[in-house]
């Protein structure tokens, strides 16, 4: 089984001012800061199948303080994630992510 842990963003235009969460962000697809929202994401696949498992929303630390969020770095919320998987004491699970979740 493979637990796939990896973030990605839902672009949002320059105008959107009014919803929640959005912030701006580098993104390395464009080569500069974009406004988007930001998710860390899991996905499963075992047996043939592959299904999406969780997301956690990241916020930057100005918005978690402005909105009285505890602040949780894209490692942090990707350790939780991992942590909740219901993985059976004799299942092996390979988690996969991209290298810089381990760096520090």
């Amino acid at each position: 089984m493979f637990l796939i842990v990896d973030d990605t963003c839902c672009k949002k235009d320059k105008s959107t001012k009014k919803m929640e969460g959005l912030s701006l962000q580098y993104s390395n697809e464009d080569g500069k800061s974009v406004w988007y929202h930001n998710l860390v994401t899991a996905h499963v696949v075992s047996e043939g199948g592959s299904y999406a498992w969780d997301f956690s929303p990241y916020y930057q630390k100005d918005y978690c303080a402005a909105q009285q969020l505890a602040f949780k770095s894209k490692k942090d919320l990707a350790v939780e994630i991992i942590e909740a998987f219901p993985a059976m004491d004799d299942e092996r699970v390979y988690v996969l992510m991209d290298s810089w979740y381990t760096s520090e």
